[in-house]
């Protein structure tokens, strides 16, 4: 079973409210998660001679594979399986549409859910998740 890292936002209340979902979906233990900034990031960054932090979309890691925007979503959505893959039916729509949903959000995140000052701790009962 391939694990997924999931790369996010540190300081993003919209992205920790997605985390914090994820975790509690992912009863698999299918789904790894590390801030955009965090030190795993930055040890795979060097491991890789590629920047992260160049991205402002959620990253998905799928066998050293990087999966930014509405392709991180669907690949994240197909690892928790079950009645969530009703979801990829919007992965039939033009990609086109799909990305500039996905821009979109990005772009107004920080307006509608406000950020944090810094990247909260994750909860003890997932901690075993974050990288």
């Amino acid at each position: 079973m391939t694990k997924i890292i999931i790369l996010f936002d540190g300081i993003c209340v919209f992205c920790h409210f997605w985390v914090r979902f994820l975790c509690r979906l992912d009863r698999n233990n299918r789904l790894q998660f590390s801030s955009l900034n965090g030190e795993w990031a930055k040890k795979w960054e060097l491991k890789n001679n590629h920047s992260l932090l160049k991205y402002d979309s959620i990253l998905a890691i799928k066998e050293n594979k990087i999966l930014t925007e509405d392709r991180a979503i669907f690949t994240i959505i197909n690892a928790l399986g079950g009645g969530w893959k009703i979801f990829l039916l919007l992965s039939l729509l033009p990609t086109k549409w799909t990305k500039k949903a996905y821009q979109f959000i990005a772009k107004i995140r920080y307006q509608w859910f406000g950020k944090f000052s810094e990247c909260p701790l994750p909860n003890k009962k997932y901690q075993h998740k974050f990288l």
